[in-house]
This record gives C-alpha cells, sequence and structure tokens, in this order.
C-alpha cells in the first residue's frame, strides 16, 4: 500500500510507522494469474464480480474522513482514522480487482460497529484504553450530509429530531434549538443533550461537506416556499375519471409496497451491519406495484390521475407516481402550455452564466420542426 506498511492487524490493534514525510498513497496493483479466455472462465468471474462492496467501503472511508474533522492532526484519533481511510482505500483497490480472483481481507468491525468496542469486564487496561480510543473515532454513524442521499436516513433523523423536541419541551419548557443554544445547563439538560446526539443516526464532525451543507441549508431556510396547499396539483392529471373501487384499491396497493419498503430497507441495513451478501433489491418493489396497479387499471392515464390524487390527498410517496406515469404528467403538462419548452442553451454572450459557460433561453414547440434535433 505505501511505504509505511499499512496493515490489517489480527487483534484490531494499529500499527502506524514512518509517520513523517510519508509518501504519497500508492495502492498496491494486485495480480492474477493470466490464463487464456474461455467461455467458463468468463462465467467464473463475472460471478466473482457480483455483490461487491465498493460502495460500501466507499462509504465507510467517508465516514472516517468526516470523523477526523473532529480531530486536531496531532491527535492520535486523527492519525488512527487517517490510517484507515488509507487501508480503506487499499480494500477498494482489492475489491475492484474480485473479478480476477483477487481476495481482500475485510475491514475490521470494530472500525465502523460500535458495539465492536464495549469494554469487558475482564478487560484488561490496555484493551480498555485501545476501546475507548476506537469508540471515540467508529465510524457508525453517516455524515449529516449522507441524509439528502438516503431519503430513510432524513426521515429517520427528521423523526429523532422532532420526539427529542416534544420531550424537551414537556421537560424543561424550552424547545431543542433553545436547549442547544443555552450557554449554562443543568445536569438533567446536560444528559438530555448527551443522549439525544448519542442515539443521533448522523454525525455533526465539522467536515468540508457538512459544513457547505449547513450553508446550503441556511440559504434555503430564508426562503418562503409555496406549500403543496397553493399549489393547484390537477394541472399534473389527465382529468378523465374513475371508480372509487379503483382508487380504493390503488391506495391499498400503495399502502402495501411502502410497508413492503421499510421492511425491505431494515433487512438491507441488518445485513449491511453483519456484512451478510443477502440483501433485497428495493427497485424490484416498485416494478411489481406497477404491473400490479396496471393489473387493476389498465388505462396509464387512469392511473396518472388516481396516483397524483393519492399523493396530494393521501400522502403516497411523490417517487412512486413520477416512476410509474411520469410520462403521461408530462405530456399533460406540455398540453396546458401549448407544446411550448423553453429550455437553456449554450452560447456565447449569453444572457446569464453557470458554471463558467453563458446560456440563453431557448423555445421549442414539441412535435415542431426543431423537435428531432432538440
Amino acid at each position: 500500500m505505501y511505504s509505511g506498511d499499512l496493515l490489517f492487524t489480527t487483534d484490531n490493534e494499529v500499527l502506524l510507522r514512518n509517520q513523517h514525510n510519508l509518501p504519497a498513497l500508492n495502492c498496491v496493483q494486485y495480480k492474477a494469474k493470466k490464463s487464456l479466455i474461455t467461455e467458463d472462465l468468463l462465467v467464473e468471474s463475472n460471478k466473482k464480480g457480483f455483490g461487491s462492496k465498493i460502495g460500501q467501503i466507499t462509504n465507510r472511508i467517508t465516514e472516517m474522513t468526516s470523523l477526523m474533522a473532529s480531530f486536531s492532526p496531532d491527535s492520535e484519533e486523527y492519525k488512527v482514522l487517517k490510517y484507515r481511510t488509507q487501508c480503506g482505500q487499499a480494500q477498494q483497490q482489492a475489491e475492484i480487482d474480485k473479478a480476477k480472483g483477487i481476495i481482500s481481507n475485510p475491514m475490521p468491525k470494530s472500525w465502523y460497529i460500535w458495539s465492536e468496542n464495549i469494554i469487558r469486564e475482564d478487560d484488561s487496561d490496555d484493551i480498555i484504553n485501545k476501546k475507548k480510543l476506537y469508540q471515540n473515532i467508529c465510524a457508525h454513524k453517516k455524515p449529516y450530509f449522507f441524509q439528502y442521499n438516503y431519503s430513510s436516513l432524513r426521515a429517520e433523523y427528521l423523526a429523532h429530531k422532532k420526539q427529542a423536541n416534544e420531550n424537551c419541551v414537556s421537560l424543561f419548557n424550552k424547545t431543542l434549538e433553545e436547549l442547544l443554544s443555552c450557554d449554562v445547563l443543568s445536569l438533567d439538560e446536560e444528559r438530555f443533550i448527551y443522549t439525544y446526539k448519542n442515539k443521533m443516526k448522523l454525525d455533526f464532525s465539522p467536515s468540508t461537506m457538512n459544513r457547505i451543507c449547513w450553508e446550503v441549508e441556511k440559504v434555503f431556510d430564508k426562503i418562503n416556499w409555496p406549500t403543496d396547499n397553493e399549489f393547484d396539483y390537477n394541472i399534473l392529471k389527465s382529468n378523465v375519471g374513475y371508480s372509487l373501487q379503483d382508487y380504493a384499491s390503488v391506495k391499498k396497493l400503495c399502502k402495501n409496497y411502502q410497508n413492503d419498503c421499510k421492511l425491505a430497507l431494515k433487512n438491507k441495513k441488518k445485513n449491511n451491519n453483519s456484512d451478510s451478501e443477502d440483501t433485497i433489491d428495493v427497485d424490484q418493489l416498485i416494478i411489481l406495484l406497477e404491473q400490479n396497479i396496471s393489473g387493476i387499471v389498465p388505462n396509464k392515464e387512469v392511473q396518472c390521475d388516481i396516483l397524483t390524487d393519492l399523493c396530494y390527498k393521501d400522502g403516497i410517496n411523490k417517487q412512486v407516481v413520477w416512476t410509474i406515469c411520469g410520462d403521461i404528467i408530462v405530456n399533460n403538462l406540455l398540453k396546458r402550455n401549448n407544446n411550448i419548452i423553453r429550455y437553456p442553451k449554450k452560447c456565447e454572450n449569453g444572457e446569464f452564466w453557470c458554471c463558467g459557460n453563458q446560456f440563453s433561453m431557448e423555445t421549442l414547440v414539441y412535435g415542431g420542426e426543431n423537435d428531432e434535433e432538440f
């Protein structure tokens, strides 16, 4: 991996060598035995490439990198986390080479599962000190900005924050925000804040991405966003009409879909924590839902009207609506705008700048002579 000999050790003890003037990280390029390509070997290679954990490894490295921002570069915590991220990069390389038959050593669970670092009664003083260190730097929480990558994680965070705020008002007659901003706290208030942060599924370390996320949130908080009540969602519909029986049947399917998604995500999270290879493909659930809805309501325009009403009246996920009948919605919007589309086109001396380029707004009549070029 590099000249400092970064190693995964059997007792999870970190070996840090040549800490001064380290060269740039250069992951080992593993070599597999050369063979003449045959159909059997291609099949075997494809099988070895299944179940890749590159994304999982990358997420853990990101979590460790985020944690580093909470410690001084001279601290032991920072140095150990840096070592772990370097090991993770080497493991990424090995995982990429998995299709070649390369087998990589798994990352020690104590690096990302907090329960692996619980102090036992029979632990020696050295092991206790090591576990205390590992508890402080365990990458068992996703960085704060990850909530915008995973809707389920954001929902869980908002639910935790809402419940904590209700408890805070009940116990201390203060909102959670007011309590967190207090300079002087009682012992009970300190315990409450500690419990709130400890049970949080997100890491609030001041990493670069977290700080960027907080700045963006500050700007968005100042915007007076329109509510769904102010939006006339009927412009999305085909207005073809449907029966109450079909509405009730599709509603039941959507509710079952949402429950199945929650169960699938829960099982997937459990399997990830235990390093199990068995995962449930959540994407297959939306395909099955679409098939079941088509079995009840074959007409796509009727599907669009029912799902849109379910979305704005009964809280069905908007993603379900757009996945199943997004093309119908777009066509409905086009019809209501006389099939006119306005879009930005890159050009010199444009009307405005974006990402270092100039653009001007162009008008296109969908279905016109320039439609194919567009």
